[in-house]
């Protein structure tokens, strides 16, 4: 169940989540535990006018599951999984989740910052310990090449619109402009780090291989949308851990790259 809606003239969005039931991650991971979530973005300069300064944004969430019989699973961009647990019996966990960044044009950038907490987890002779280190921030920026404007809209980004008007499209280097018949070009890049609480190896509850304590992924994409709901994608992604993995063939380190297709209808 979940509500959503805007106020201030568009300028604050909010949204509340509830979830109960019986299901499955995409990694086909069973997932039943209860969450309640809230999260809100404010764009305070967007009602004075300020063309450039508007795009600025805050938001924070926040997200209450109850019980967490549930497991740690973290992967990199390229599915490449950097962290497990088994089911951790738990009595509640809370996630609390920061963004600022701000776009104008053609131009977005941002960071995020997520830190976590599981209560109570049943550790050696059910000793309940509680591990409050689990946490990951991220820094992003990208801009159209082609000059489509960014688009923003309930807590997400939008793809750019293909269609629009001539004088929608802001080119800052007009040599740039024989790219227009070509559809919408983007170069993105995002910086991640993630770092897990120790307590978890210390517990025994998972081990330094497939697990390690914290990773940092950098990530280049240049995206092609050359029609409505297509995009194409060609990047490069490396990852560098604190821990030898089997999942990098032994090695702390990983560097790939990667072109993907993605069709929305």
């Amino acid at each position: 169940m979940q509500v959503d809606g805007l106020l201030w003239d568009s300028a604050i969005w909010y949204q509340g989540s509830a979830t109960a039931g019986q299901g499955f991650d995409l990694d086909g991971n069973r997932k039943s535990d209860p969450q309640f979530s809230i999260r809100t973005v404010v764009f305070p300069m967007q009602a004075l006018g300020y063309n450039l300064l508007k795009g600025g944004f805050l938001g924070l969430g926040f997200a209450l599951s109850p019980d967490y019989d549930d497991e740690i699973f973290l992967q990199t961009p390229l599915r490449s999984t950097v962290f497990t647990t088994k089911n951790l019996d738990g009595d509640s966990a809370r996630w609390i989740h920061a963004e600022f960044g701000w776009y104008w044009g053609a131009f977005r950038l941002g960071a995020e910052r997520v830190d976590g907490e599981i209560q109570d987890v049943k550790v050696g002779n059910d000793i309940p310990q509680d591990f409050d280190q689990l946490t990951s921030w991220s820094a992003y920026a990208s801009w159209n090449i082609t000059g489509e404007r960014m688009r923003w809209e309930r807590g997400r980004w939008l793809p750019p619109v293909l269609d629009g008007r001539p004088e929608d499209k802001k080119q800052i280097f007009d040599f740039l402009k024989f790219l227009d018949p070509l559809g919408c070009l983007e170069v993105a890049f995002r910086y991640s780090n993630a770092d897990i609480d120790r307590g978890l190896f210390d517990s025994g509850l998972t081990t330094y291989n497939p697990s390690t304590q914290e990773v940092r992924t950098a990530t280049l994409n240049l995206n092609w949308y050359p029609q409505p709901g297509l995009k194409v994608t060609a990047g490069w992604v490396k990852t560098i851990a604190d821990h030898e993995l089997s999942t990098f063939g032994g090695t702390n380190r990983d560097s790939s790259f990667i072109l993907r297709m993605s069709l929305a209808l």
